[in-house]
C-alpha cells in the first residue's frame, strides 16, 4: 500500500516541512519546505515569543498548509514554543494544529528518524545528537530501541545570545553533556539538524544544498574546529556570503558549532556521521 503524509517541525530557528510517500513501511521524501521563522529572536525578558516571530510562523504554516492540502499531517513544536509563556496560546492560533512536544519525545523522534536512514548491526550502540536553536537532545540506544534520552536547554541561539565569544561556552557545555554520556560508550555517533548539515554544506561548498551529498558524511572533531575557526574569523555580513551556509543561519552557526563540538567531545568519540533523516522522518513513522 502506498500513501502520502506530511510532518512539520517548528523549531527555534527554522520551520520545516516534509511531505513523503510511505511505501512498504519506507519513508520516501517527495517535497521539502523551509522557512527561517526565528522564534528565538527578539524574545522579551519573560521569554515570550515576539509578535514579529509569531507572524513569521503563521505565514510559514499558511504556506505549508497549501502544500499539504488534505494529506494527514503531524505538526509539532519543540524548544521555543514549549519554553515560551505564550507558546501554548500561539500554538492555538496557527493555521495548522500544533502539538508542543517535550524534550524526551523530541529526542526519541530524532533517534527513530536517524536510524531509519542507516543499517546498524543489532548489537551496535548509537548516540544521536540533535543540536537545535533552543535545546540539544541526546538519544542513546540500538536498532532494537532506546536506552536513554536527555534534553538540555542549550542550543545555537541560546549560546550566541548568552556568550559574546561562543567558544567560552565550550568547557561548560562539555561538562554538562558528559553527565549523560559517561555510561554510553557508543559504537557510532550521529548528528542531525541544521548545524551539522550546514558544516557539511560549507565544507563541500554546496550551493544549492543537496541532501544526498550531506547524508552519511563523516566529520572529525578537527573538521568541526577547522570550520569554526574559518567562520569565526568572518564578520556576520561575510558569513552570510559563505557558500553552503544559509544567510539566515549565519547569526547562530557559531553557537551551534560549539554545542556540537562539546557534544562530540563528551561522547568520547572523535568522529560523527551526519544524517539527513531526522525528527521529521521520526514523526512520519506514525503513518507507516
Amino acid at each position: 500500500m502506498i500513501k502520502c503524509a506530511a510532518a512539520v517541525d517548528i523549531g527555534t530557528v527554522t520551520c520545516r516541512l516534509l511531505i513523503a510517500q510511505i511505501k512498504d513501511g519506507q519513508i520516501i521524501p517527495q517535497k521539502r519546505g523551509l522557512a527561517f521563522t526565528q522564534l528565538g529572536r527578539g524574545r522579551d525578558e519573560a521569554g515570550n515569543i515576539s509578535a514579529a516571530a509569531e507572524q513569521r510562523l503563521a505565514d510559514a504554516l499558511r504556506s505549508f498548509k497549501a502544500e499539504i492540502a488534505d494529506l494527514p499531517c503531524y505538526c509539532f513544536a519543540t524548544s521555543a514554543m514549549r519554553t515560551a509563556p505564550n507558546g501554548a496560546r500561539i500554538a492555538q492560533d496557527m493555521p495548522l494544529p500544533v502539538h508542543i512536544i517535550d524534550g524526551q519525545t523530541e529526542a526519541a523522534l530524532s533517534f527513530a528518524g536517524t536510524l531509519s536512514g542507516f543499517s546498524l548491526d543489532q548489537a551496535e550502540k548509537a548516540l544521536v545528537i540533535d543540536v537545535g536553536g533552543g535545546s540539544t537532545e541526546f538519544a542513546f540506544g540500538t536498532s532494537s530501541g532506546l536506552i536513554k534520552t536527555k534534553s538540555h536547554p542549550v542550543g545555537a541561539r541560546v549560546i550566541v545570545d548568552k556568550f559574546a565569544d561562543p567558544q567560552g561556552a565550550l568547557p561548560l557545555l562539555r561538562d554538562e553533556f558528559r553527565v549523560f554520556c559517561k555510561d554510553c560508550e557508543p559504537d557510532r555517533v550521529f548528528a542531525v539538524a541544521g548545524t551539522a548539515t550546514s558544516v557539511v554544506a560549507v565544507r563541500k561548498r554546496l550551493s544549492p544544498y543537496d541532501p544526498e551529498q550531506v547524508h552519511g558524511t563523516g566529520l572529525r572533531l578537527s573538521d568541526l574546529f577547522e570550520t569554526y575557526a574559518m567562520l569565526s574569523a568572518l564578520s556576520l555580513p561575510e558569513r552570510r556570503q559563505v557558500p553552503g551556509l544559509e544567510p539566515e543561519r549565519a547569526e547562530v552557526i557559531l553557537g551551534g558549532l560549539i554545542t556540537l563540538i562539546a557534544a562530540l567531545q563528551a561522547s568520547g568519540k572523535d568522529q560523527l556521521t551526519v544524517s539527513e533523516t531526522d525528527i521529521l522522518q521520526g514523526a512520519l513513522q506514525r503513518y507507516r
